[in-house]
């Protein structure tokens, strides 16, 4: 019994490690927009491809930082799109993609870009833009 109990606290334990990042919305652009539009929220989109070093680095290093993903995933809906694969394809013409990764911020009412950045953000960098693009 008392191993039982043990192996449920490692479990939940676990769960919460994941939930520490940014979460990523699984659905369609569309979708994201409308989820956003329906919250009150903006769409972050992490424009990458999986080639891309910085963007590996940015996935591993940065989306994973429990302050980032908590400002993030409380006031943006968060979309990571490979650019050379689906949707991601279009989307890369439309934003007129010219480096990985590109971070981009999307007003859902309008579909309007509010932010960019080109190449790998730290920590604070990206918070910045964050905090910048809700005011």
């Amino acid at each position: 019994m008392r191993n039982i109990i043990l192996i449920s606290f490692l479990f939940l334990g676990a769960g919460n490690l994941s939930a520490q990042g940014i979460q990523f919305f699984e659905g369609s652009y569309s979708e994201a927009l409308e989820k956003a539009a329906d919250e009150g929220k903006l769409v972050f989109i992490d424009c990458y491809t999986t080639w891309c070093g910085p963007c590996k680095w940015m996935s591993a290093e940065v989306f994973t930082v429990e302050e980032v993903g908590t400002f993030f995933n409380t006031h943006f809906i968060n979309v990571k799109m490979d650019m050379e694969k689906g949707e991601g394809r279009a989307m890369a013409g439309k934003f007129q993609i010219r480096g990985y990764p590109t971070l981009i911020i999307i007003d859902p009412s309008s579909g309007e870009e509010v932010d960019r950045a080109l190449g790998a953000q730290r920590v604070d960098p990206l918070l910045s833009m964050g905090k910048k693009a809700i005011k």
